[in-house]
């Protein structure tokens, strides 16, 4: 007992140790887990601690150094680190007083290169002189190679310099000379010199720093050619005067540059791209400037104060999108202004007080206005404000007034009457603010999308006539037009009313014409016009009443419209001129077919000209049918080779002989053979350099181009054309039965004559050629099939089924050609065409079981095949177009079928009956027997012979049996179709088709019996059904035998355990 005691102790032990182990493992992840996240945070934090404590809250360098300037008479604009602007501050900064001791006589000089720890270096040196100066005054002479420094400015390593060494003797220089090798003017060096009247600038010098000669007395600068760079408050408040001409590299004019001078002409030399704010502000004796087209940026202020400014002319470029605010405020004497069409926007106060202006016309493209724009412009009579402005100070309580202030009996002309509510936002208090004009001065006039000319003269206290594309002016009324209500047509407008342009509409449609054709010009109705003129005659002229195209491209024609009250407007309308669409044939007649050219050489070993080989049409659309052909009625086409630029087309083809590409103005000039000598075609592209013309490619497509492929067979000199004939014809050879053929899988040979009759026969010969060659060759360069011939055969070898052996089976564009040849006889023949293979449609039905009505469609299983053109079996899968839908009685459902083979076969559509009436209730359809039929040519043919029709409820229909169609001749071998239709008395009706086979009479081929139908063979029968099941080794479930084996087991089992209890029973008694 004890000794089970202590086994049962050692097993918990283990398990309890197993169970600490483990949760030892899991208690150590977790402290893995947390000192690592630990260890993440403690580096996290090291790495925060350790960045860059720069404060970038401003992200801009803070000028420490002080001014001099205690004038306190510079009062201009500054901006706070908010980017706000403060008037009437100083820009002027306060630098610390200099306190640099005068140097004696002989010692005035020194250095002025970029500061360093030491001072100014000496790589630019200065110099006082007082030989050319008056009494007590100096001339400054700076010479060096390099830069100068800049005064009061910081430099790195928090090194700052201060005034420069001449500054002691500032109000004593009245002349400054820097001497060639000098780069730079150092910013602040001549600041408030205010005797300093003379500056010679060198031709090395490329910069004048800020400030440089801000204050100064100067009264001239001749700026050098090589000069770059302009910055800020360089000359502010200087005695600059006269003319200033700004060199071509200076791309920018900066902040408060030439403000507050009294320059009076600014000319720039080169592309300007920005004027800085203030740049020219309050330059009072400026009165005209022609500013640069390349010019984007037009700062705020930039010429505001500009009293004597009287013109200006804004760049002309799609970039320059906004005059910004106060930009020409208080230009009282600008009295002309043209606003380009790029302009967008204009801010606030942007030509306040501009009081001499007499008019504004503003552009079609501007959006959005700020207030006070025009404010207090007195003089002005007239403004136009387009339809697309959409954004102006708006509320009640707004700063609008962006024209308060214009002259007494002026108007304000709206694009559309959206704008009134714009400009009148308060009407109950005509003096608010949120108004845009005075109404006790001012009329507004609604254009209904009529503009103005820039050079509209206006005239106070009169209405000015707009103008409207496509549109006659009727005049202004007092209403709107709503309902065709119109009121009084006035002339004088009357102050705080407002008038309403009427139009009559000059609509048409555009033009489109060909290359070569005229047409007549447009009218309109009730609208007489005049005066037709084309804006490129070499495109479309006009000639009497009809447009001529002499080419191609686009333009417009315009005409005076005049109506019935003698009211004018402008017509204009857009014409454009296509290329003419061409197409070829023989030199007399057109014919369908790829061009397959063949000549001889001319006794001289020319070429003949492709006029007489080729003809070119205008085409037009087939009658009934798609497609083109050519229009006879028009004049035949001749195009001209040549290399020379007035040629019309040229040829590129592979020399055989050479193997060189060539390109030339002729065609092949020797004759084409093959490596065994026989003559051949090659390809030969003809490409069309004019571009009034562009073929039209014969087939299904219809595509134009500029170039076409000849493929041109040329023969020796001296041989003559004969015609090909099959026996029985009397007409020569066309081969060419079909355009279009269904793939089937086999080759597609495109007729169904017998050509082992072929014979060729000229005007004085016959059978002069007896071996042919036949060519198939693919049209369109990526299709696989290369081509294949049967060469020099007899015509007995035409056979069919030779001719199939190397025909193309693919999808594709072929021709088919023939040919032949005799050097003795000098003839050759050749005929050929063109044909295609497209996708095979598959006919046929689905087969299924019928259904009842109301249950699923999706119940209806669908299988079966289809078959192809020639009753081959086409694989695929039948589907529904749509399964959800619950069968209704005699209903026809849509279905698809699919063929495996979608590369080749087309997907079919079609609809079938899944719970079809029942047969009492319908009317029986009649049925019509006929077999197809044999003959031979030469035969007589009866189609109703042997044709019978019968009906369930009518009997015997024979007598009314119809034939629809019948194509058969007996003359000639071929394969024809006749269709036949019969009607019951109750009006149902079925057709049948059946194919005649007329034979040549030399063929002797059994005639088969289409009555002959194979039987169903054993795979078209289904299974006989079977209720035996297949039986398996396995037990299953459920199975006797199963059942007793399981029950034996079980007291074998009982019976085991009993004799182990016995066993040990047994032992306990002894």
């Amino acid at each position: 007992m004890k000794q089970k005691l202590k086994r049962i102790l050692a097993c918990v032990l283990v398990l309890c140790m197993g169970f600490g182990v483990q949760s030892n493992l899991v208690w150590a992840q977790e402290n893995d887990d947390v000192i690592v996240q630990e260890n993440v945070t403690d580096y996290t934090s090291n790495m925060t601690d350790d960045t860059d404590t720069t404060d970038d809250t401003t992200g801009a360098t803070t000028d420490d150094t002080k001014n001099t300037d205690t004038t306190g008479e510079d009062d201009v604009i500054t901006k706070t680190e908010s980017g706000s602007v403060i008037m009437n501050r100083s820009i002027a900064e306060t630098e610390p007083e200099a306190e640099i001791t005068p140097q004696s006589s002989d010692t005035m000089s020194g250095n002025c290169g970029p500061y360093s720890i030491n001072g100014y270096t000496n790589t630019v040196t200065w110099r006082l002189d007082s030989s050319t100066s008056s009494e007590n005054m100096y001339t400054l002479i700076i010479s060096g190679s390099g830069p100068m420094g800049d005064a009061y400015t910081g430099y790195p390593d928090n090194i700052k310099s201060g005034a420069p060494e001449w500054d002691a003797y500032s109000n004593q220089i009245e002349k400054v000379v820097i001497e060639n090798g000098v780069t730079s003017v150092g910013a602040k060096f001549f600041k408030n010199y205010k005797n300093l009247k003379l500056v010679s600038l060198p031709s090395s010098l490329l910069r004048i720093g800020k400030d440089s000669f801000y204050g100064s007395a100067i009264t001239s600068i001749n700026l050098p050619e090589n000069l770059e760079t302009i910055e800020e408050q360089a000359f502010y408040n200087s005695s600059l005067s006269g003319s200033l001409s700004v060199p071509s590299r200076v791309t920018s004019i900066p902040t408060y540059a030439f403000g507050k001078t009294s320059i009076e002409e600014v000319v720039f030399k080169g592309a300007i791209t920005e004027i800085g704010t203030s740049a020219f502000q309050e330059c009072k004796s400026l009165k005209e400037i022609q500013l640069p087209n390349t010019i984007t940026t037009i700062g705020a202020q930039a010429f505001m104060n500009c009293n004597d400014l009287t013109k200006i002319a804004l760049p002309d470029n799609s970039n320059f999108i906004k005059i910004n605010k106060d930009t020409f405020k208080n230009c009282s004497k600008l009295s002309s202004l043209f606003i380009p069409d790029s302009v967008i926007q204009i801010e606030n106060s942007a030509f306040e007080g501009c009081s001499s202006l007499e008019k504004v016309i503003l552009p079609n493209q501007l959006t959005t206005f700020g207030s006070k724009a025009f404010y207090g412009a007195s003089s002005l009579v007239a403004a136009y404000i387009p339809s697309s402005v959409k954004n102006i100070p708006q509320g009640i309580n707004a700063n609008n007034q962006i024209f308060k202030g214009m002259s007494s009996n002026s108007v304000i002309y709206l694009g559309n009457k959206s704008l009134i509510a714009l400009m009148l936002q308060n009407s109950g208090n005509l003096d608010s603010t949120s108004n845009g004009f005075d109404t006790t001065k001012t009329a507004l006039a609604v254009t209904n999308g009529g503009t103005f000319a820039d050079d509209t003269v206006f005239e106070q206290g009169k209405l000015a006539v707009p103008s409207k594309s496509g549109s006659i002016f009727k005049g202004w009324y007092t209403k709107d037009g709503t309902n065709n209500d119109w009121g009084d047509k006035v002339t004088m407008p009357t102050t705080g009313e407002t008038y309403y342009a009427k139009w009559i509409e000059l609509k048409t449609d555009d033009v489109s014409m060909e290359y070569g054709s005229t047409k007549a010009l447009p009218t309109i109705a009730d609208v007489t016009l005049s005066n037709w003129e084309s804006s490129d005659r070499t495109i479309v002229s006009i000639e009497g009443k009809k447009l001529k195209a002499n080419k191609v491209g686009k333009t417009t024609i315009t005409a005076t419209a005049t109506d019935d009250h003698g009211s004018t407007g402008t017509l204009t309308v857009n014409i454009e001129v296509t290329p003419m669409s061409i197409i070829y044939g023989s030199p007399d007649k057109t014919e369908d077919g790829r061009p397959y050219i063949v000549y001889s050489l001319n006794e001289d070993g020319t070429a003949p000209k492709i006029s007489d080989i080729l003809g070119f049409y205008p085409v037009k659309e087939k009658h009934g049918e798609s497609g083109y052909e050519a229009d006879i009625s028009k004049p035949k086409i001749t195009l001209n080779p040549s290399m020379g630029a007035n040629g019309d087309v040229e040829y590129t083809y592979v020399n055989d002989v050479s193997n060189n590409k060539i390109t030339t103005d002729t065609l092949p000039t020797h004759p084409t053979v093959d490596e065994n000598g026989n003559p051949h075609s090659i390809r030969v592209e003809m490409k069309l350099k004019n571009p009034n013309y562009r073929f039209t490619t014969i087939g299904t497509n219809w595509q134009q181009g500029d170039t076409i492929t000849l493929f041109v067979t040329c023969y020796e000199e001296g041989m003559n054309e004969v015609d090909m004939y099959l026996e029985g014809e009397s007409e020569p050879l066309k081969i060419f039965e079909e355009q279009v053929y269904e793939y089937t899988g086999q080759g597609v040979v495109p007729t169904t004559k017998d050509l082992t009759t072929l014979y060729t026969k000229g005007k004085n010969t016959s059978n002069t050629i007896t071996k042919f060659t036949v060519h198939f060759h693919a049209v369109a360069e990526d299709t696989k099939f290369a081509g294949s011939h049967l060469e020099q055969v007899t015509n007995n070898q035409l056979t069919k089924e030779a001719l199939e052996k190397i025909a193309p089976k693919e999808l594709g564009v072929y021709s088919f050609v023939i040919n032949g040849y005799n050097k003795d006889t000098k003839t050759y023949s050749y005929v050929s065409r063109r044909y295609s293979i497209v996708k095979g449609k598959p006919t046929g039905n689905p087969v299924f079981d019928v259904i009842e009505s109301g249950k699923s469609l999706s119940e209806v299983q669908l299988s079966g095949t289809m078959k192809n053109k020639i009753g081959e079996t086409v694989a695929g899968t039948f589907t529904w177009e749509d399964g959800n839908q619950t069968v209704e009685l005699g209903k026809a459902y849509k279905w698809t079928f699919t063929p495996d083979d979608t590369n080749h076969y087309e997907v079919v559509n079609g609809e079938s009956i899944v719970c079809p009436i029942p047969m009492e209730e319908l009317n029986a359809i009649p049925t019509i027997n006929a077999s197809n039929k044999t003959l031979t040519v030469g035969d007589t043919f009866n189609p109703l012979e042997g044709v019978t029709a019968s009906d369930k409820e009518d009997g015997d229909l024979t007598k009314v049996i119809e034939v629809l169609e019948n194509n058969v001749d007996t003359s000639k071998a071929s394969v024809y179709e006749v269709t036949y239709k019969v009607t019951d008395s109750k009006g149902a009706s079925s057709t049948k088709t059946i194919t005649v086979t007329v034979k040549a009479k030399d063929t002797q081929k059994p005639t088969i019996d289409d009555n002959k139908k194979p039987s169903a063979t054993d795979t078209d029968r289904k299974p006989a059904s079977t209720d035996k099941q297949t039986t398996s080794n396995s037990p299953k479930t459920g199975d006797s035998t199963n059942m007793t084996t399981w029950l034996a087991l079980m007291f074998v089992s009982l019976g085991l355990l009993a004799g182990v209890f016995t066993v040990r029973k047994s032992r306990k008694s002894r």
